[in-house]
């Protein structure tokens, strides 16, 4: 992957992430969930904003090699 667009994605992806964790500590603090409900949350959250970008990338290259 280039690296401006790695960064490109990382931008993006960071506000959603962060909104996560906070809705998580929330949670949390009004005592809606565990701590390891918000850890599974946080821990979630982290690993589908790394899968993401790989995932849609493999998908849009198997979809353009149909367009052509």
């Amino acid at each position: 992957f280039a690296p401006r667009a790695c960064l490109q994605a990382g931008v993006l992806l960071s506000s959603r992430l962060s909104q996560i964790i906070a809705a998580a500590a929330i949670g949390l603090e009004k005592g809606f969930i565990t701590p390891l409900i918000k850890d599974d949350i946080v821990l979630l959250a982290i690993v589908t904003c790394l899968l993401g970008p790989i995932g849609f990338k493999l998908l849009t290259r198997a979809g353009s090699d149909h367009m052509e």
